[in-house]
């Protein structure tokens, strides 16, 4: 991260370091406010692993008890061949923010110890040159594109320790698992929505059949005067009802013949009920 290049934006992210995100074509800054959800997007499409880094936040200086300071931003150049840098960013969007962090510049030592450069980066008009520590580098962001004002010299950083290693996995790690989360939320909630369309599509279709059995109800009260949801049935109306359909010739295709045969079998049923109430 050696070689820094200012305000070209034809660079490629490949170089050792490359001070400005792609940008296809000039573009005027924005009017309105920069913010450090901005920056965050910026840095992070610029300093992305298809880029060849990673680009981590707030990165603490430790896990647990031993965690005391947090770098907004750390990128880690991934190729051996670019030196696998480390570069900490302190991000300040309102020059009130800047002007307490300068009271105390050694408080970001505690991550800085372990970067191989050391960086401030500001929304324009956050931040003057001449108030930039010596061993700090200096880049504006105007929402749009950043451009190195001053660069960041070379430190001397302290190996790598397992508890900073922690603080550098920890947030990856928890990233992983909200993606793996949501993503088992989202294949569960296809599931619910599934179940309930089927409970849907069933429902539909057994109030479409009771409506059916409702309608053809209604259609043999109004053509029958018998109410079947309200009627007591007895044996001899059942057997009425037989010998009312075994007497109706209409009911059978066999013309004449049939019929008669059918009311010689409506006379049988007729014998039967007979006896039958006969016996009562």
């Amino acid at each position: 991260m050696s070689q820094l290049q200012l305000e070209d934006d034809t660079a490629v992210a490949g170089q050792a370091l490359v001070a400005e995100g792609p940008v296809a074509e000039p573009v005027a800054p924005p009017t309105g406010k920069v913010t450090t959800a901005m920056v965050n997007q910026h840095m992070a499409a610029t300093y992305s692993e298809a880029n060849g880094y990673a680009c981590l936040f707030e990165v603490a200086n430790g896990t647990g008890s031993n965690a005391s300071r947090a770098a907004d931003i750390v990128v880690l150049n991934l190729w051996p061949s670019r030196g696998m840098d480390f570069n900490g960013y302190e991000v300040k969007t309102a020059r009130s923010d800047w002007l307490r962090e300068l009271k105390q510049p050694e408080k970001a030592w505690p991550v800085m110890q372990y970067m191989d450069r050391w960086w401030l980066l500001a929304a324009p008009g956050v931040a003057k040159l001449d108030e930039i520590p010596s061993n700090w580098g200096f880049m504006e962001f105007n929402g749009v594109k950043s451009r190195v004002l001053k660069p960041a010299p070379k430190l001397e950083p302290k190996a790598v320790t397992k508890t900073f290693l922690g603080a550098l996995l920890r947030r990856p790690v928890r990233d992983v698992e909200g993606m793996v989360k949501r993503a088992t939320e989202a294949a569960l909630s296809k599931v619910d929505k599934t179940v309930e369309e089927r409970i849907a599509k069933e429902m539909r279709r057994r109030g479409e059949k009771h409506q059916e059995l409702v309608d053809k109800l209604a259609k043999l009260k109004d053509e029958t005067g018998i109410d079947l949801l309200s009627w007591q049935t007895s044996e001899s109306q059942v057997h009425a009802i037989k010998f009312a359909l075994k007497a109706d010739p209409m009911a059978s295709w066999r013309g004449l013949p049939g019929a008669v045969r059918q009311v010689e079998q409506a006379l049988e049923v007729l014998r039967e009920l007979q006896g039958k109430v006969g016996e009562q």
